[in-house]
């Protein structure tokens, strides 16, 4: 069972590994450094942001709201002399991972306690759904904010490891 959000997909392009790092240079932008919020206003002919390291193209998709789902893509080449396979992966990133890491387990062991002391008095309410409740609002949460952004940075790394044009 797939917990947390990841996709990955493995093409096959006819670009050169230098041709695809040109792409990448011509339309990703290096991140802003935190602590300059007011510089990001510049940043806006093709919303995404991204670093490289070595045959690794990261990619972050450049958005004006505060969404802390929000996907992390990656670009690994690994054919570096000739045209050869990419694998493209979209995930969550690791900050929100850690955090729903933390939560489930606090929702896990607070369903736990609460069912036990329901089940030791012999009585029952509705109390103990209160943790679960929770979870599937945060797992909810989580899976519909990452879906609103994880098609288009999908398209675009697509995009840019193709033939096609970029617009």
């Amino acid at each position: 069972m797939k917990l947390f959000p990841y996709e990955r997909v493995e093409l096959k392009t006819e670009l050169t590994h230098d041709l695809i790092i040109e792409r990448f240079y011509s339309y990703v932008h290096r991140p802003v450094p935190p602590g300059n919020p007011f510089k990001r206003k510049h940043i806006e002919r093709s919303g995404y942001e991204g670093v490289r390291f070595n045959n690794l193209l990261t990619v972050n998709p450049i958005i004006n709201y505060r969404n802390s789902f929000a996907p992390e893509g990656s670009i690994e080449i690994k054919n570096v002399t000739d045209s050869g396979n990419v694998i493209i992966v979209v995930k969550l990133n690791a900050f929100a991972t850690a955090f729903c890491l933390m939560f489930t387990a606090i929702f896990v062991f607070a369903f736990i306690g609460i069912a036990v002391s329901e089940v030791s008095e012999h009585q029952f309410s509705g109390f103990v759904f209160i943790p679960v409740l929770l979870f599937l609002f945060m797992y909810g949460m989580m899976i519909l904010s990452f879906n609103a952004e994880k098609s288009q940075l999908m398209a675009f790394m697509k995009r840019l490891v193709s033939d096609d044009l970029i617009d």
